[in-house]
């Protein structure tokens, strides 16, 4: 039983870790056009794009990034 819990823990950081971290292409061109229709180039939104998905490998927590740390991974792309 005991291993049974084990394998169970393992196998659920594994689905987590190739499944979780990773920006659906959906949540890509999301992230793009948003930032195109705010006045973006596309380096500039590629770049930030590169930058977000390093700094928060699930999409879906990019919304609980304060302002201030959006701007410093901002400005290497300008």
């Amino acid at each position: 039983m005991k291993y049974f819990g084990i394998f169970y823990v393992m196998l659920s950081v594994l689905c987590f870790a190739c499944n979780g971290g990773n920006w659906s292409k959906t949540e890509q061109d999301t992230f793009l056009s948003t930032c195109f229709d705010e006045g973006g180039s596309k380096d500039y939104c590629n770049c930030f794009l590169d930058k977000m998905m390093e700094y928060s490998p699930i999409a879906e927590e990019v919304e609980q990034i304060d302002f201030e740390q959006k701007v410093e991974l901002a400005k290497d792309c300008e």
